[in-house]
């Protein structure tokens, strides 16, 4: 419609409108625009990158590799981490103190290789880890180089610069190498203050981004993969995927789709099992005869979730005074490193420094068998 002709109802963004008169197309809603309310595009529907920008608010029209236009919410601008809109590549990240904005990404770069050889290891699956434990991206594949990149969120300054505080650590693992972390080898941070500004967004390269993987003993390598999926919506990511016989368990851990590798499982048949806080999983069958099995895909289970409580005794510590309690998955336990794998959230305190002196509790345990361990982080204490 022409603006100023009464009567008429609005037709496309532009369009002069009545707040309390007929609705504005599909998409757009009536606001105040100049001297008088006109109808604008909402952000994440479509528009006309070669025409005049009628998006609402602060947001833009940008072009889409298709050609087309979408309206969008500009670096620095807020956004709902839940539908961001961000234009192009920007990102809804967290911000210091509350809230959410649109900023370029950060990307975690590096490269796997063979510890002993320095050669680049082609293949190997990085995902990257937030202080919870809970996958923040997608995997990464490296390629012929060993090389692979990861964008992760990061929590950010009101200038968009990653936080300093912000927390990230890798997991990687491949066929024919141990999965690292694993044994006494563990996982450095890697911190947001090691982010340099790039074109576009921002990058953390550095020794540490870096993987070095054992082989296995020769006698270990040719083995298959068993491949799937956690289905537990908001929670299938950073499940610890455990596919168990005998006693002994391999595993993996759901990245931020909750799809997961298990590498290097010898022929048998085993039980998949999915552990993290918070979540019950139905376990699955698989049987592995030389070839990768596919598609055995974690559901949720209407089972009740279970806790533990306990208490410990700090004796004779003057390095320390309080410490923390994790659940170690028992068939992936080392008696000879005293470790094994800590599903995400079953830890007292659940995030944190230690504070358990005496009882602890821990909510929310799935079906199991589990280790019950304290000291396992750098408190200072000896077990």
């Amino acid at each position: 419609m022409v603006p100023g002709c009464a009567g008429l109802s609005p037709e496309a963004p532009g369009d002069a409108c009545d707040p309390d008169g007929d609705p504005c197309p599909t998409g757009s809603v009536c606001a105040p625009g100049g001297d008088d309310h006109i109808c604008q595009t909402e952000p994440g529907q479509p528009c006309d990158p070669n025409g005049e920008d009628f998006c609402l608010g602060d947001s833009v029209c940008t072009e889409t590799a298709e050609g087309g236009g979408i309206c969008g919410i500009p670096e620095g601008g807020e956004c709902d981490p839940e539908e961001s809109y961000c234009t192009g590549d920007l990102l809804c990240e967290p911000i210091v103190g509350g809230g959410h904005a649109c900023y370029p990404a950060v990307t975690i770069a590096g490269r796997v290789f063979d510890a002993q050889t320095d050669a680049a290891v082609q293949g190997a699956h990085v995902i990257a880890f937030d202080e919870s434990a809970t996958a923040v991206s997608d995997v990464a594949v490296s390629g012929p180089d060993g090389d692979y990149s990861l964008v992760v969120p990061m929590e950010r300054q009101t200038d968009g610069t990653p936080s300093p505080d912000a927390i990230i650590t890798l997991r990687a693992s491949a066929a024919d190498y141990l999965t690292f972390p694993g044994g006494v080898r563990t996982a450095l941070p890697i911190s947001g203050s090691e982010a340099m500004a790039s074109d576009p967004g921002w990058t953390i390269q550095s020794a540490v981004t870096d993987v070095a993987l054992l082989p296995l003993p020769s006698d270990q390598q040719g083995r298959t993969t068993i491949e799937g999926r956690v289905v537990a919506g908001d929670l299938s990511a950073g499940v610890l995927v455990v596919a168990e016989s005998g006693g002994a368990g391999i595993s993996a851990v759901s990245d931020k789709s909750g799809a997961y590798t298990i590498f290097n499982v010898p022929d048998g048949s085993y039980e998949v099992k999915g552990y993290a806080a918070g979540v019950q999983l139905v376990p699955e069958a698989a049987s592995v005869s030389g070839m990768p099995v596919l598609g055995v895909d974690l559901g949720m289970s209407q089972d009740a979730l279970g806790s533990i409580s306990g208490n410990i005794q700090i004796v004779n510590a003057p390095g320390g005074a309080t410490t923390s309690v994790v659940l170690v998955v028992a068939s992936t336990f080392s008696e000879t490193f005293v470790k094994g794998e800590v599903p995400r959230g079953l830890r007292a305190p659940l995030s944190g420094p230690p504070t358990i002196s005496g009882d602890f509790h821990i909510e929310g345990v799935p079906a199991g068998e589990y280790v019950v361990l304290a000291s396992f982080e750098n408190d200072d204490l000896v077990r």
